[in-house]
């Protein structure tokens, strides 16, 4: 995370590091969580003044974006600032094309939710652009997305990172320049208001990471400096949906896919708007997986229905628990037989299993288990790092305990060929590593592992990779 040369000389010159960054965001990506355990260690402040924010509604925008009051700052937003609510893709087209100022150019954007979204207003938007004479010729290029027209005056959005151009992942500019011949293509990137932007080119046949950039998702915008910004609401309005079942943080049994905790703390606020139970599957990720006791309280937040097993015993004994809120418990607690729950766990009551979750659970009182699962995630953010510029190896991600990454094969998926063959691989070397989901490795470790059994089972990740060299 941090250079050892750099801190070695600020030790020996008595010099200070400072390090700036939200923990909360860094907290799921590789080695981010070591930010958070640098804070609690030394100590921290919090940073309320920003030079770019001039005047007293942005910052206060700012502060409650940070704190996960997003209802409150969009509401500031669209209240104080040239910014726009639509409900649809179709609403936000129709607005735009309807006042030729607002279409997106060189600086506006349009915020959606999901890359489907982002498709679909690409396309609506830049057929405005083109229908009012504001583009150049049309050249077909294949990208990383499918292959989409180009022209001079297209907004251009990256989705991969070309070092030696300067091009980098999320940024956003001006077609100014495409060659017919070499399909070599150059673009103004988007600056700060009254500064030229910085100039890149490379050719179409060797980077393919880009595509249109009128529209994007509200990740892709994190630190842009625009003239105006679109934003496209979708909530969940409706009031007949009876839950939302979340895997809180990494969804496991999806692929050990991570996100972060306010994307949980905002789920929940939908939930809690249109009415929605809100229900958490701690099974996997609950008593410590991810840094604390449950997922849930990264987010500050307390689902009203939590479901856990497998930790709740410290893996002895099956036993699952259903907890829930006062009132759900109320609503069924009843002598009126049209009131009863009648369905239960399979694996809930048995006496001996209770009786070892009630042990698992007072040691957490009488030993440092808090302290064991906070360096142990340590431990795997550190070990794991040695594959994330790894070319073998792609999405390379921790969260608390949890730690998986990607192998690259020709056949990725559940039914990649690789998988079997993994599971194989650990065994003959007596690592009990679960049969992988497809190409995906992902390790979940005892509390009581130590270091060297970890540089043992990383070691043989290393040397699993080359399983996948003949079915790329």
């Amino acid at each position: 995370m941090m250079d050892a040369k750099l801190t070695g000389e600020a030790r020996l010159s008595g010099a200070k590091v400072v390090l700036a960054g939200d923990d909360r965001q860094l907290g799921s990506i590789e080695r981010g969580g070591l930010f958070t355990e640098l804070k609690k260690e030394h100590g921290s402040v919090e940073i309320r003044e920003v030079t770019r924010q001039k005047v007293d509604w942005q910052r206060e925008a700012a502060h409650d974006l940070s704190d996960g009051r997003f209802e409150e700052a969009l509401r500031l937003l669209l209240a104080t600032s040239p910014s726009s609510g639509h409900q649809s893709g179709t609403s936000c087209a129709e607005s735009l094309s309807s006042d030729g100022r607002r279409i997106p150019h060189r600086r506006a954007f349009v915020f959606a939710y999901t890359n489907k979204d982002v498709d679909a207003l690409n396309k609506d938007l830049r057929a405005v652009r083109r229908a009012r004479g504001e583009l150049g010729e049309d050249f077909v290029f294949t990208t990383k997305h499918g292959e989409a027209p180009f022209a001079v005056g297209d907004r251009i959005q990256f989705t991969d990172t070309l070092k030696g151009a300067g091009i980098y992942n999320g940024n956003a500019g001006v077609i100014t320049r495409i060659d017919r011949d070499s399909g070599r293509i150059g673009v103004t990137l988007d600056s700060a208001a009254g500064r030229e932007g910085r100039k890149v080119e490379w050719y179409a046949s060797e980077f393919s990471g880009f595509r249109h950039g009128y529209a994007g998702t509200i990740y892709k915008g994190q630190g842009k400096t625009l003239d105006h910004t679109y934003l496209m609401q979708r909530l969940a309005r409706n009031r007949d949906v009876a839950a939302l079942i979340v895997e809180p943080l990494v969804l496991g049994a999806g692929g050990m896919l991570m996100y972060p905790a306010w994307v949980l703390t905002e789920l929940k606020r939908i939930a809690e708007r249109s009415g929605t139970l809100f229900i958490a599957d701690e099974v996997m990720t609950g008593w410590g997986r991810t840094g604390t006791i449950f997922a849930c309280d990264q987010a500050a937040i307390a689902p009203d229905i939590l479901c856990t097993s497998k930790g709740l015993t410290g893996g002895s004994l099956p036993l699952a628990a259903t907890l829930a809120t006062d009132a759900i418990f109320r609503a069924h607690y009843s002598k009126d037989r049209a009131r009863t729950f009648f369905h239960s766990s399979s694996y809930t009551a048995n006496p001996i299993a209770c009786a070892a979750a009630l042990a698992n659970v007072g040691i957490r009182y009488d030993e440092p288990v808090a302290e064991r699962v906070a360096a142990l995630s340590r431990m795997q953010t550190e070990k794991i790092a040695r594959f994330s510029q790894d070319p073998r190896f792609e999405n390379v991600r921790t969260t608390g305990t949890i730690a998986a990454l990607d192998l690259r094969v020709g056949n990725a998926g559940y039914l990649a060929e690789v998988g079997p063959r993994l599971r194989a691989f650990f065994l003959e070397r007596g690592l009990l590593v679960r049969p992988p989901l497809g190409n995906v490795i992902y390790v979940l470790l005892p509390y009581c592992v130590t270091s060297d059994e970890l540089d043992r089972l990383y070691a043989a990740i290393d040397e699993a990779a080359e399983l996948a060299s003949d079915v790329r």
